[in-house]
């Protein structure tokens, strides 16, 4: 809304309402890149976990058995005689007869590591974005006034 006012006339000024929204104005995207310089971090520290020792025996008992292979009978007649023959082939074997197992424990003792680690980074280059909006509010109140001759 504009006001005239004449020279000489009494001012009486009006404002202007406006009911709106804010508006985007200005905008702008930019990107940066900017360079890194080279780190190295050394790092320093102790390691302790806990060890169980343990040993194992384990044994076979094997005795030699003999073990029958084959059997054979045979009857010879002699002069009137009859002779009776009996054969039986015996053969050596290893089975095993007692099985054992034993587990030596000892008692739990503290290892402790030294661990020390170099992190290297060379020089690189990070970007940067950057985004910008200006706004214009809508929503304001304004006197505007205008002098005529």
């Amino acid at each position: 809304m504009v006001v005239c006012v004449k020279p000489g006339q009494a001012r009486d000024f009006t404002v202007e309402h406006t009911n709106g929204a804010v508006v985007p104005y200005f905008y702008s995207e930019t990107v940066t890149l900017a360079k890194l310089p080279s780190v190295e971090e050394h790092l320093f520290g102790e390691r302790c976990h806990y060890e169980q020792h343990q040993r194992f025996k384990e044994a076979v008992r094997c005795v030699p058995k003999l073990v029958p292979k084959s059997y054979s009978t045979s009857v010879c007649c002699d002069d009137g005689y009859r002779h009776h023959k009996s054969e039986i082939l015996m053969v050596p074997s290893m089975k095993g007869r007692r099985f054992t197992s034993t587990v030596y424990l000892f008692p739990k003792t503290p290892v402790k590591t030294q661990v020390s680690t170099v992190n290297y980074q060379m020089e690189g280059t990070r970007k940067w974005y950057k985004s910008a909006m200006e706004l214009e509010a809508k929503d304001y109140a304004t006197m505007k006034i205008l002098f005529r001759d």
